[in-house]
């Protein structure tokens, strides 16, 4: 049942074309598309072995779908246009793949379903035959191949009085008008030889009056039954224009006689005549090929004559009756044989002839325009006029490779083992699919070499056709010459001949620097595929110029291999049985018995019986070698020469072994061209160059001409009833002329919910400093060390010669005293060709500290530096600069240490590139500090409850003495997100108390509390109060009436209310927050639009100091669940400033970017533009990529200009007004990524609260607490806010508070935090229903476990110690629950600690986390579900990307889908075509 329900059309091409688009966008890691490709392959073996129509139709449906997933990664991951060079190349290639893909498209589509259609039998009354006209037009061919066509024409099997034979002779010879005479065909020419053939046809329709017109070019013979075996269906379909059979061709082509191996490959015209006909007539857009056909005069005088607007008239004549809604017809075979062009320049010729002509009916007539045409009619037709486009194409793939060896462009952006699991199955597939349907029609590889060849001559004319169409005209192939001795021709191969030699040069080179580079695993690659390229290229252009080399043609009469049964007669009666090798116009071969006594000099008579008659032959001996002999004829008559005529092309079969050629093997077929090619460097023979010369042609005889006038006479038969008589003679005729024309507002900014107070807090500090402040400074001293990984240097701090100088930024608190410092600092140098030592200067805030010199084997450390207190501020920078120390010696040689100075910074530079100096990120700096008294304002919160400047992580305790009411927790978690915005530590923690702390700062919220306002506040109150207890502490209270006062006095403060800047206390007013939006929160760049760099740091931060070098700094918060289709990079686009004129070294200074300590670009930093309207001072533009997968959530930007000032020192540098500055209204885009995240997932919880920080207030989030949380719970909770304050720099203002006790149901429609004991979840168990540790695993992953550990009991864990859980909630799709839990309070911050930590963070993942001791261990026990939106089109590399045998199946499953619906569309359209299923025949 499901068999036959995949097997409708209706069901299996819809499903074809959905599993077509996903297999298609469905990306897959090279090491998973090698798998894919792998059972690609399987599969095409497996269906390989049958050889039915189903099986042809799977295998082009199958490539499809393999080519389709490299098109879509090749146009989607692989384009990289980085500069005007490389954009060029790589979207020519880019443009050529396109259209070879149409190609392979078409190609397809005409061998869909080869109609193999079967002569049709006609009527038994001859008296309803149709009368036949037979034009044989001729313009300045050789009497002899005329003849031989004009004798077969009329020898062909029809009603003498209903057939004529016309030489429509253009030539206007009186020879050919004498020998119609002799033989009994009519002769027509005209006054002049307008439109070349076209008009000679179209002057004979108007002279003659039969009903159906049959066509042969004057070298193409027929065979006897020609007629009849073709009539028949244009009487059965009176709608049939046209019925095209093949043309044949007797003589080898160049290719076939010139290459080596040339006669065992299929004729080049054979895959055309042979199959794509055949596949056109299926659609009903046969065209004619102006011989070997017959046509309806009455379908040619609908069209008021033959085209003669193009070069091949032919095509176009069939183009126009098909507009008009007749049919046309093909018979695959060949029933006349003619002779191919006897070099390969004629070849050329020919060819470039017929790409003019249909390049012409692409412009003139279009077949995709005008009306008249079915849609695949139009494809048809298409793919013909459009076939010899592949010029430049060809070209370009040929010399690709080169543009990486020699130019170093990029021509495909991919590795090359991604460009291979992608881009080779993509060409076995096509190969070999190819293969399969060509068969014994064409070789694999042999277009190749027909293109290669042809391709350099066709690209000039194929512009210059499309840009003036009515250029070119008609020329007549000559045909019938003889070539005395081998040559090459240079005239047809010096293309390729330049191409070869450039691409076995490029092939050198190639191989050369794989060898150099041999140690560069990327390079080496990138060379070895790109020279395996060129050597294929080169194979395919050695191939066409061997064509070239042109072999000796002395034989006038070409042989044809026939076996044919005779009888000889010699002089003495005896009669013997044998039977021909080969026969031609002169002679034959025969296969004789040895021992029969013949000689040299001998006359014979050969008897044979053909359909038309038994005919006998005189022959004489010529040679005998063996059981061969050769006669040649003797033709004393006309008579005579009909026989000979009837023996060689007049037999029925004569033909019928065109295609015996073995099926094509595709390394077989490699094999022979390999061996052509070596061929071709055999030297010549020895005898030729000592031969006599032929001797000279008889010079030519001035042929009589005819005087240019119409002259028409009939055949000699008696006239037919139904026709007027035709006079001898008719002069006079006057044809009328024909002309052919070409149809031819923005939103405002959001302000910042919290105001920067760092400024004016150092200005009221300055202002209100007095000496009794000075005198309550705390007399107790505190040292403190930190490591510069502490400090925010991660790792080594490398200094080079082309980036000398780095720097680090140290905080101190506002409330300190600096008494002491000292630096202690460790690492490693590398002298490398430095010519001396090298040193580093430190300094700190511009201030020298000393000089770090490293010992001989380059280690240093540690070495300490003091540094004075009187060079620190709140803000610092430490500063480490590499430079050359003077030789050893020298009276000016610098001392190391702390009080050694270096020299100034411009005159001792390291110049050598191996050159290098690490300081160790352990070095540490130690600080020495006294506290001061704070001042308490209102105008300068969170200072002094909270520091952003202090060193170190800020603890902050929270004064909470009603922990029972959700309203106070509520506020409490405002308070807490609005510090870590301030803090901008994502380690920020809290310590919750019952009361005010006997020490230190505090912040503290409970309704009804004194202050500055009496007892009782009125309402809503803010104050600053010292700590009752400690001087040097402070309390800031929020307080109020109630709860809704302390609520709002809380959101007031948090959202940075507007108060007494002078005081400390005030009112707090009602503040109503904007309702925000997902992902807006200010911590994040937005993803939603692109962001200028002024949004992101400020003006003054993106510009140098002077004209000197340095590191400006982009810090790029990111979304966790941001997704970019196929990886795809986000582009930024930097405007480079930099000043005019001669103040800059210009090839020196330029700007490196790095992405997260990765090396991306350099860009020069002055303009190299050439264009005369750009202004001056104008910045400079680069589109910069930055790839996904260096991005995580944090990322830094950073831009190292190396600036080199003309003509400066480097003080004047430092001081020159001119600057080098990233311009603000550069920008960075984000907006083609989506949000889509799969969950859940701890990892993405611990570093960046999702998706909980989705909304920057957290106005989706409920809190579970227990109802009467211990102090630990809430440091937990109030530790998560303060985190997700941190990480979206936004309060939580929008949190909801529950306790356990409350109702947990699906009135949660958002994400749910908890935070609670075990024995404290009450109500809350029902939020975790769905947590794997609560509903047990899955079925999959208990039979996996089962399949995994057999036996192993269920497994059960132990949440007592801490846990972190992650889940779906119950109550609402796509939302989540995280529960922080322990079966004691003290576990739960601790887990929030280990959560946030940068050396803990890394385990938790899954989607719980246990601790278990000193351990922590991740498990993934659920489900999963995702949270966000993909669109459609990136569904499936989500689902299917890391499975790579669903992905085959999926393959599999949509070739079986496109097959079935394809058999049985074609089928049902099979059986329309045809008038009688009986007359198609097997392929």
């Amino acid at each position: 049942m499901i068999w036959r329900i995949l097997k409708s059309p209706l069901v299996s091409g819809p499903l074809f074309a959905i599993l077509l688009a996903v297999v298609c966008l469905t990306y897959l890691s090279p090491d998973h598309q090698f798998f894919v490709a792998i059972g690609g392959a399987i599969l095409f073996f497996l269906v390989r072995r049958h050889d039915e129509r189903w099986s042809r139709c799977f295998l082009m449906v199958l490539s499809i779908v393999v080519s389709g997933r490299y098109l879509v990664w090749r146009f989607t991951s692989t384009l990289d246009l980085d500069g005007v060079l490389q954009t060029v190349l790589v979207l020519a290639l880019a443009i050529g793949e396109i259209y070879t893909t149409f190609r392979v498209g078409f190609t397809y589509f005409q061998l869909a379903w080869p109609l193999r259609r079967q002569i049709h039998p006609l009527p038994e009354d001859e008296g309803s035959w149709p009368v036949i006209d037979v034009y044989v037009p001729t313009y300045n061919e050789d009497m002899a191949i005329v003849r031989t066509t004009v004798l077969g024409c009329l020898a062909m099997d029809w009603p003498a009085d209903k057939l004529n034979v016309y030489i429509l002779d253009d030539g206007r010879r009186r020879s050919f008008r004498d020998f119609a005479a002799q033989v009994g065909a009519g002769y027509i020419n005209r006054a002049d030889s307008t439109h070349a053939k076209a008009g000679n046809l179209n002057h004979a329709i108007k002279a003659t009056t039969g009903d159906l017109i049959a066509i042969f070019d004057c070298d193409h013979v027929p065979v006897r039954g020609f007629l009849k075996k073709t009539v028949g269906w244009m009487i059965a379909d009176p709608n049939l224009a046209l019925l095209q059979t093949p043309h044949h061709f007797y003589s080898p082509d160049p290719f076939r006689r010139n290459m080596s191996r040339g006669m065992q490959v299929p004729p080049e015209s054979n895959l055309f005549y042979g199959l794509l006909q055949d596949g056109n007539d299926f659609w009903n857009a046969t065209f004619f090929c102006g011989s070997c056909a017959l046509l309806r005069r009455e379908a040619i005088e609908a069209i008021n004559g033959f085209a003669v607007e193009t070069v091949t008239e032919d095509a176009h004549t069939a183009l126009r009756m098909q507009r008009k809604g007749w049919g046309t017809a093909y018979l695959r075979e060949p029933l006349a044989a003619g002779l191919e062009t006897e070099t390969l320049l004629l070849q050329v010729g020919q060819r470039v002839r017929w790409a003019r002509g249909m390049i012409q009916m692409l412009r003139l007539d279009n077949p995709m325009l005008g009306r008249g045409l079915r849609l695949t009619q139009r494809i048809c037709y298409m793919a013909a006029t459009t076939n010899y486009f592949f010029a430049m194409p060809r070209i370009m793939f040929l010399m690709a490779p080169l543009a990486y060896l020699f130019l170093g462009v990029t021509m495909i952006a991919a590795s090359p083992y991604e460009l291979a699991v992608y881009a080779l199955p993509h060409l076995f597939h096509t190969t070999m699919t190819m293969s399969r349907l060509q068969g014994r029609w064409r070789y694999s590889f042999w277009s190749e070499i027909y293109e290669s060849m042809l391709a350099p001559f066709l690209v000039r004319m194929t512009f210059i056709t499309l840009l003036a169409p009515h250029k070119g005209k008609f020329n007549v192939t000559d045909k019938g010459g003889l070539l005395h001795r081998e040559y090459f021709e240079w005239r047809a191969a010096y293309p390729g001949v330049i191409m070869a030699v450039v691409l076995a040069v490029g092939l050198v080179s190639g191989i050369w620097a794989a060898i150099a580079h041999y140690h560069e695993t990327l390079v080496f690659r990138a060379m070895a595929v790109n020279s395996v390229w060129v050597l294929f290229s080169l194979i395919i252009v050695l191939g066409g110029v061997a064509a070239a080399r042109e072999t000796r043609q002395r034989r006038r009469n070409h042989r044809v291999a026939a076996s044919i049964p005779l009888t000889m007669f010699t002089g003495d009666t005896q009669v013997t049985a044998c039977r021909t090798l080969d026969v031609s116009m002169g002679g034959c071969q025969l296969d004789l018995s040895p021992t029969l006594p013949l000689a040299v000099g001998d006359e014979l008579r050969l008897h044979a019986t053909l359909a038309s008659g038994p005919i006998t032959l005189r022959a004489t001996l010529i040679d005998r070698h063996e059981g061969r002999a050769h006669v040649a004829w003797i033709m004393p008559d006309l008579a005579a020469e009909k026989q000979v005529v009837a023996l060689v092309f007049g037999r029925d079969d004569a033909w019928s072994q065109w295609s015996d050629f073995p099926p094509d093997r595709p390394l077989h077929s490699l094999y022979m061209l390999l061996a052509s090619i070596c061929a071709l460097f055999r030297p010549y023979p020895r005898g030729q160059s000592d031969a006599p010369p032929p001797p000279a042609p008889p010079p030519p005889i001035a042929e009589e001409k005819l005087p240019a006038r119409h002259l028409v006479i009939p055949p000699p038969h008696p006239s037919r009833t139904g026709h007027s008589n035709l006079p001898l003679v008719m002069v006079g005729l006057l044809l009328c002329g024909m002309a052919g024309g070409a149809q031819a507002a923005p939103a405002p900014p959001e302000m910042a919910p919290v105001e920067e107070a760092g400024e004016s807090v150092t200005a009221v500090d300055d202002a209100h400093m007095t000496m009794l402040d000075v005198d309550r400074v705390s007399h107790q001293p505190l040292t403190r060390a930190r490591s510069l990984a502490e400090i925010g240097q991660e790792g080594d701090m490398v200094l080079r010669a082309d980036a000398p100088l780095h720097g680090l930024g140290v905080r101190v608190g506002r409330d300190v005293i600096i008494t002491g410092g000292t630096l202690a600092l460790s690492g490693r140098a590398h002298m490398g060709h430095a010519a001396g030592p090298v040193a580093v200067a430190v300094s700190v805030n511009n201030q020298d500290v000393g000089v770090i010199c490293p010992a001989a084997d380059g280690a240093f450390g540690p070495v300490s530096l003091p540094v004075s207190p009187f060079f620190f501020d709140t803000h610092n920078r430490i500063n480490f600069r590499l430079f050359m120390r003077p030789a050893t010696g020298n009276a000016g040689l610098a001392a190391c240490g702390p009080d050694a100075r270096p020299p100034a910074p411009d005159t001792a530079r390291a110049s050598n590139a191996d050159t290098w100096v690490s300081i160790s990120p352990d070095s540490t700096l130690a600080l020495t500090t006294v506290s001061l008294v704070p001042h308490r304002l209102l105008s300068a919160l969170p200072y002094p409850v909270l520091d952003p400047d202090a060193a170190q992580t800020p603890v902050v305790t929270l004064a909470v003495p009603d922990v029972s009411d959700p309203a106070v927790l509520q506020a409490a978690g405002m308070v807490a997100s609005w510090l870590g915005v301030h803090a901008q530590d994502r380690q920020i923690s809290f310590n919750v108390t019952a009361g005010v702390p006997a020490q230190g700062n505090a912040v503290l919220i409970a309704p009804n509390q004194p202050g500055p306002w009496g007892v009782l506040p009125p309402g809503p109150e803010l104050a600053v109060m010292p700590n009752p207890h400690d001087a040097f502490g402070t309390i800031l209270v929020v307080t109020g009436r109630g709860m809704a006062d302390v609520t709002t006095a809380a959101r007031a403060l948090v959202l940075g209310a507007e108060h007494d800047a002078e005081g400390a206390y005030a009112a707090a007013p009602v503040v109503h927050p904007a309702a925000r939006q997902p992902y807006d929160a200010p911590g994040l760049v937005r993803t939603d639009q692109p962001v200028t760099l002024r949004e992101l740091v400020s003006t003054a931060d993106l510009r140098t100091h002077g004209l000197t070098s340095g590191t400006l700094t982009v810090p790029l918060a990111l979304p966790p669940d941001l997704r970019s289709w196929r990886s795809r990079p986000f582009m930024a686009r930097l405007q480079l400033s930099a000043p005019e004129g001669d103040v800059l070294e210009r090839r020196k200074s330029h700007v490196s970017v790095m992405l997260n300590g990765t090396f991306l670009h350099a860009y020069p930093l002055v303009p190299r533009s050439l264009n005369p309207f750009r202004m001056a001072g104008a910045p400079v533009e680069h589109d910069l990529e930055l790839p996904v997968w260096k991005m995580g959530q944090q990322n830094t930007l950073r831009l190292y200009f190396d600036v080199h000032p003309r003509h400066m020192t480097q003080a004047e540098a430092a001081a020159s007004p001119d600057v080098v500055e990233l311009d603000p209204s550069s920008t960075i885009d984000f907006s083609k990524s989506r949000h889509f995240a799969v969950l859940p997932d701890v990892a993405m919880f611990a570093s960046s609260a999702f998706p909980f920080s989705r909304m920057a207030d957290l106005s989706e989030t409920t809190v579970l607490l227990p109802p009467h949380p211990a102090p630990d719970t809430l440091a937990a909770f109030v530790d998560m806010m303060g985190f997700a304050g941190a990480i979206n720099r936004y309060p939580a203002t929008g949190v909801s508070v529950r306790t356990t006790d409350m109702s947990v149901d699906d009135t949660i429609t958002g994400d749910i935090l908890i935070f609670s004991t075990l024995d404290g979840l009450g109500n809350g168990q029902a939020a975790l229903a769905l947590a794997g540790y609560v509903r047990g695993p899955s079925l999959p992953r208990r039979l996996r476990m089962r399949v995994m550990h057999p036996g192993a009991p269920e497994p059960t864990y132990n949440l007592t110690e801490g846990a972190v859980v992650a889940a779906q909630s119950p109550f609402a799709a796509h939302r989540s629950v995280v529960a922080v839990l322990g079966g004691v309070p003290a576990a739960l911050p601790a887990m929030m600690h280990d959560l946030r930590g940068p050396a803990t963070m890394q385990r938790f993942q899954g989607d719980m986390v246990i601790r278990h001791g000193g351990r922590l261990d991740e498990y993934r026990t659920g489900g999963l579900y995702t949270v966000g939106h993909m669109p459609a089109w990136m569904l499936p590399d989500w689902y299917l990307g890391g499975h790579p045998l669903l992905l085959c199946g999926l393959g599999g499953l949509s070739a079986l889908c496109g097959t079935f619906w394809a058999m049985t569309v074609l089928g049902a359209r099979s059986r329309r075509r045809i008038l009688n299923d009986d007359l198609t025949g097997d392929l």
